[in-house]
């Protein structure tokens, strides 16, 4: 596993926010269902979330949550960074490996290395609003 069931909840709870676009609260319960993820684990993700300022906790009747900003101006890598940290990636064998550095590396360590480079500047670029796109196509294209 490259990132951690938190991470990957939170990035789904945020392409759900995004797609909400009006900026309503939404309630975990609403979010948990919607995206199959355990309600009390996802509203814990979202106080942490709301501290780190990337989403924004309405109290009251009508209260949730709502994203802190736009979507196309929350990139996926400031998520990461809430998470893990963009660096993290530099420490993961892609085998699952306790030790995977240079000299003694993996089979698949130099492949790896040339990937998570990759993936480290596609998601410094990629924004939720980007990410809720490509998920709406993908859906989009499996009703077909």
């Amino acid at each position: 596993m490259i990132f951690t069931p938190s991470f990957e909840y939170a990035l789904q709870a945020l392409i759900y926010l995004a797609g909400k676009g009006n900026g309503s609260p939404v309630q975990v319960k609403d979010i948990a269902q919607a995206e199959d993820i355990p309600k009390y684990f996802l509203a814990k993700i979202l106080n942490h979330l709301d501290h780190e300022n990337l989403v924004k906790s309405v109290k009251g009747p009508g209260g949730g949550f709502k994203l802190s900003r736009p979507a196309n101006r929350i990139r996926v890598s400031e998520l990461i960074d809430v998470f893990e940290g963009l660096d993290h990636l530099d420490k993961v064998c892609i085998l699952g490996l306790d030790r995977c550095q240079e000299p003694n590396s993996c089979a698949l360590h130099k492949e790896w290395k040339q990937f998570r480079q990759l993936l480290k500047k596609r998601v410094q670029k990629l924004t939720i609003a980007d990410m809720w796109k490509i998920r709406e196509t993908k859906r989009d294209l499996n009703k077909k």
